[in-house]
């Protein structure tokens, strides 16, 4: 596999390029960041070492080295949710280019309605399957749609988080080989009316049924 070479970093496309010892350089746009990636114990792991722009290749190398020779340690420091996830939207709507200024409301406004009261005071690095599913539960069969655009939102705020190094493990709200394993699919959950009778006229009523 051919190493990274300094003169390149600016040119490279999105997406994660590999140098060495399990570094990469994760291009997203204008970003660039160094991450680290090891599987300790059959636990995937990825570290964020920085920025691109401020710290060299070389100096990243000597990182991994240093880590690789220390061990990798759990994270436990960082942020909270509350406090993190609306650099997040900030970062994803530089990034997208977002012209609609009601996507950032957008995102902000689910996260915080849905997120927050559940999770908003948990280090970012605690933050688990679990509690995942704790948001996503009470809405999934009556606002199937909210909840289905709150889980992208969330990957989108675990996946930066790992970038930076905030959380490590598996993406807590990755759909596909977790969460969806415990909720049935989005095109699966029908609303089905029934008729009621009030005051002698019929009116309706709808229920979620998940099939």
């Amino acid at each position: 596999m051919a190493k990274l070479r300094s003169i390149d970093i600016s040119k490279l496309p999105d997406g994660f390029h590999a140098d060495e010892n399990g570094l990469y350089l994760f291009v997203r746009g204008n970003s660039r960041t160094w991450v680290y990636r090891v599987t300790v114990y059959g636990k995937r792991i990825k570290r964020g070492l920085g920025s691109a722009k401020t710290i060299s290749l070389a100096q990243t190398r000597q990182k991994v080295l240093d880590i690789k020779t220390n061990g990798v340690k759990e994270v436990t420091h960082g942020k909270k949710f509350k406090d993190f996830y609306l650099d997040v939207v900030e970062h994803t709507a530089k990034i997208k280019q977002w012209k609609n200024p009601k996507s950032k409301s957008q995102w902000t406004n689910t996260i915080e309605t849905y997120a927050v009261p559940y999770i908003g005071n948990k280090l970012v690095s605690r933050i688990t399957r679990d509690d995942i599913r704790g948001i996503i539960e009470p809405i999934y069969t009556t606002k199937t749609e909210t909840a289905s655009r709150l889980i992208g939102r969330l990957k989108a705020v675990f996946d930066y988080a790992q970038v930076c190094g905030l959380h490590s493990g598996h993406n807590p709200a990755v759909w596909v080989g977790n969460l969806d394993l415990f909720f049935a699919p989005k095109a699966k959950v029908a609303k089905v009316k029934h008729p009621t009778s009030i005051g002698g006229a019929l009116s309706w009523k709808t229920t979620c049924i998940v099939f």
